[in-house]
């Protein structure tokens, strides 16, 4: 799931999410928008943000997650 799912699915705002984690808004709202992505030790503190429902594995590019599979 992504965090822009999450968020949707969870009527939570980014500001919200963001102070869960206790990182800056313009941060997490870069990891909402795609346009940034977190660094591996950002990713325990989302997963506990989120329930589990947004995990390490999906910020895994596509492409990479394929060729790993292959």
């Amino acid at each position: 799931m992504t965090l822009a799912d999450y968020l949707k699915t969870n009527r939570m705002t980014v500001t919200a999410l963001a102070q869960a984690m206790g990182r800056p808004i313009s941060t997490v709202h870069g990891w909402v928008r795609g346009t940034r992505r977190p660094d591996w030790s950002d990713v325990p503190a989302i997963e506990r943000a989120t329930n589990g429902a947004v995990t390490a594995s999906d910020f895994v590019p596509r492409d990479t997650a394929k060729a790993s599979a292959a």
